[in-house]
């Protein structure tokens, strides 16, 4: 979907996952990453920087 590599994605999620700004769950054989309240927090920071 990105276009950048399956370990790059990776590697970003779980610099993210680390940090507390993503979480996990399994859905089937698929694993969804979705946006913490940190990260929702943290996100509306950014964008009212940009």
């Amino acid at each position: 979907m990105t276009g950048a590599g399956l370990g790059s994605v990776g590697g970003h999620l779980r610099v993210l996952l680390d940090a507390g700004l993503v979480a996990r769950r399994r859905s089937g054989r698929s694993v969804l990453y979705y946006q913490t309240p940190t990260g929702a927090a943290v996100a509306a920071t950014d964008a009212g920087n940009a």
